[in-house]
């Protein structure tokens, strides 16, 4: 089920729920913020967001993963204090970037869950905010990771110093956004090691580069790629012991994650680096990935798992040829609209109208014969994959 509201106070905000009870509510924010502070700003689109939830039956404790887009990132500490109060010692995992939002608002917020009315999912969040050694504490009130069935989501990860939760380098140079880029991928290592999961399982993941180290692009690509492909080499040096002890044979997984690349104009504790990901739970054999195999139809991106999620991406010019090409896509492998929960459309800002945009998106899906996902229109300083815009689905 699908319901666009379009309150005179906010933009057109979308809700989409699935039959599998996953939810998604589009991003959240005011058309004007005149004489509003940040933390009154916080609170109405937190406010709005209960809400929406309620008016559909959902608790907003049972979101499992929010994005937070801020006009400056300077208004960190004083959204965080208004955000906290609306989550209890459970809170869902969380991404937060600074970016120029278009629509008049100094914050927007999107957020998924589950309804557990319906079909019953396994839950677990990992929420250190102790000081330790093995990965930073978080620095705001949100989980590492957050379970969700299948699929765990961690919070975006930046190159902290886990004793200090200081970033190990503040100059731009190319070596040092190496060093910062490896040590993000260390956070995410461990805390997937700390939740049962692992860099080979990896579905989705998202790099979010300042535009002061846009020019570094190719060097972060270049640590990550390798990274990648190690992580699946111990991968199949580990399968090959498992058969060798006579256990079950798993399978080297013979996909890659859908990547992105997302230029910001700013990252918590001035990072240049942050790194977002969604990855299958050690419940999945990867095998079951595998079966599906990646996917390229008409320049999309599949990523798929019989009756489990599929996650599709396309770069493009044209949103509506965009959508076509994915809509093809995910039904050549048994997924379609009814399945998606969020049509997230990342636009380089200026290069597109963002109202345009929303409404060339909505009329397409609407024009189809089945509900879809809840649309958000994300702004990117620049994208990696397109000059102008990269759309992501994700259905379950």
């Amino acid at each position: 089920q699908v319901s666009v509201k379009t309150e005179s106070l906010f933009w057109p905000v979308s809700f989409a729920q699935t039959r599998s009870g996953h939810l998604q509510l589009s991003a959240v924010q005011l058309r004007s913020v005149e004489h509003l502070t940040i933390a009154e700003e916080t609170q109405i689109v937190l406010d709005k967001i209960k809400s929406e939830l309620a008016d559909k039956g959902v608790s907003i404790q049972s979101l499992s993963f929010v994005c937070v887009y801020l006009r400056e990132m300077d208004d960190f500490v004083a959204m965080n204090t208004v955000y906290k109060q609306f989550f209890s010692t459970s809170p869902p995992s969380r991404l937060c970037v600074g970016t120029s939002l278009a629509l008049g608002g100094n914050i927007a917020i999107e957020c998924a869950g589950h309804n557990s009315a319906g079909v019953a999912l396994p839950r677990a969040c990992l929420h250190v905010q102790s000081i330790s050694h093995w990965a930073p504490a978080c620095i705001g009130p949100y989980s590492q990771a957050y379970t969700l069935g299948s699929v765990v989501h961690l919070a975006g990860q930046i190159g902290l110093d886990p004793p200090t939760l200081q970033l190990i380098d503040t100059d731009r140079s190319q070596e040092a956004i190496k060093r910062e880029t490896n040590l993000v991928l260390q956070h995410v290592e461990r805390v997937l090691d700390a939740v049962r999961s692992r860099p080979a399982a990896i579905l989705s993941l998202t790099c979010y580069l300042t535009t002061t180290t846009a020019t570094s692009h190719n060097d972060v690509k270049a640590v990550i790629d390798q990274w990648l492909a190690d992580k699946q080499e111990e991968f199949r040096r580990a399968d090959k012991k498992a058969k060798g002890r006579g256990r079950k044979k798993g399978t080297a997984p013979p996909f890659a994650p859908l990547i992105r690349y997302v230029f910001v104009s700013a990252l918590p504790k001035g990072a240049s680096v942050e790194v977002q990901v969604s990855a299958a739970t050690s419940d999945i054999e990867l095998a079951d990935i595998r079966s599906s195999s990646s996917v390229t139809a008409d320049g999309v991106d599949l990523l798929v798992a019989p009756h489990l999620f599929c996650f599709a991406q396309v770069a493009v010019d044209d949103v509506a040829s965009g959508l076509k090409a994915i809509e093809k896509a995910i039904r050549s492998v048994e997924y379609g609209w009814s399945h998606a929960v969020i049509v997230r459309i990342y636009y380089t800002v200026g290069s597109v109208d963002p109202a345009t945009l929303y409404q060339e998106a909505t009329m397409y899906l609407e024009g189809c014969s089945e509900m879809t996902g809840a649309v958000s229109c994300i702004p990117a300083m620049g994208l990696a994959q397109s000059p102008v815009s990269l759309i992501e689905v994700t259905c379950y």
